[in-house]
């Protein structure tokens, strides 16, 4: 049983690593892709394909969290449980931060067209700076 879940868990995380490691390295700015992408550069389709983005890269480190996590509990070592503190504090840290730092970064526009975009790349590219993060740890 337990080697069909680690399986699985491979399974979601290869796919995940794939589709990060593609990702990151067509695209590293999710404005830039987005605008690339759209086809009348408007505001509504803009901020539809990043919320796109956003969606993705959320899960791409929930996976990601989660895999780092579960190897974390499937350890023996009497050490596991405050790593497990320690990852779970990190991330709690990491959401507020990311919060912070793209409300920020929103603010500079002082309100100005493209401020709600800005605040999405941000997210996006803070989701997977962590993610990568998380995976080399």
């Amino acid at each position: 049983m337990k080697i069909g879940m680690l399986l699985i868990s491979y399974s979601l995380l290869t796919m995940s690593l794939l589709s990060f490691s593609s990702f990151a390295q067509v695209n590293h700015d999710p404005l830039t892709k987005c605008y690339e992408l759209s086809t009348d550069a408007s505001q509504t389709t803009i901020k539809a394909c990043l919320l796109d983005e956003l969606r993705l890269s959320e899960e791409q480190l929930n996976v990601i969290f989660n895999k780092s996590k579960g190897d974390l509990e499937d350890s023996d070592s009497i050490a596991a449980k405050s790593a497990i503190d320690a990852l779970v504090s990190s991330q709690e840290q990491f959401i507020l931060f990311r919060s912070s730092e793209c409300q920020r970064q929103s603010a500079l526009m002082m309100g100005g067209n493209g401020a709600d975009e800005v605040l999405l790349a941000c997210e996006i590219k803070l989701n997977q700076w962590r993610a990568k993060l998380l995976l080399t740890n």
